[in-house]
């Protein structure tokens, strides 16, 4: 994927992440106030009842932090139903990104590592990418090296898992993979950047 298109990509992503962390928060945040007013109007009631009850007004003060707790745990659900949506957005792009380049791309990539110099090789791809992967096979004039091509499950997304034939040797350049490596990293910015935290 070139660095225009995932960049693009990025941007269209985070746009409608935005906009939907904008909503959720916004309903959670208006659901917390409403626990938070309750638990207020509640303290202010029973003060005015028993002023003179130390017990009473303990009892209230102990609802008021388990409400401001409860808001909490309610904007941080918000907050992790945002991230999932988006990281599942992310997962639906993958599948209209070109194939064909990315292929050649990822596999240019496992064997520029230099693991697999003298070494026969296994490939794993998704069925449909099958095909891709013998022209990037071809183009790469490296079928002397690759000894066979295996299926990997749908979860892996795309892309491709190069290993050396004992196993010893292995570059897992599966979509999943590798968006998981870019969320364990980009996460944090990314929350801060719709969240503001």
């Amino acid at each position: 994927m070139s660095s225009e298109r995932a960049s693009a990509l990025r941007e269209e992503i985070l746009k409608k992440a935005k906009e939907e962390a904008s909503k959720i928060i916004e309903a959670a945040e208006s659901r917390a106030k409403e626990i938070i007013d309750k638990a207020m109007k509640r303290k202010e009631s029973e003060i005015e009842e028993a002023r003179k009850r130390l017990e009473e007004e303990l009892g209230v003060e102990a609802a008021i932090v388990e409400a401001k707790r409860k808001a909490r745990i309610i904007i941080a659900e918000a907050k992790n139903r945002v991230l999932q949506k988006l990281i599942e957005v992310t997962k639906q792009e993958l599948g209209s990104i070109n194939r064909e380049d990315s292929i050649k791309y990822l596999l240019k990539e496992a064997l520029n590592t230099g693991l697999f110099e003298d070494i026969q090789v296994i490939i794993r791809t998704l069925p449909s990418d099958e095909a891709y992967v013998r022209e990037a096979i071809k183009e790469l004039n490296i079928e002397s090296k690759v000894v066979r091509i295996e299926y990997l499950r749908p979860e892996a997304l795309g892309g491709i898992i190069i290993e050396s034939i004992d196993g010893s040797l292995r570059v897992d350049n599966t979509y999943a993979r590798r968006l998981e490596r870019i969320l364990r990293t980009e996460l944090p910015r990314i929350s801060r950047e719709l969240f503001g935290i």
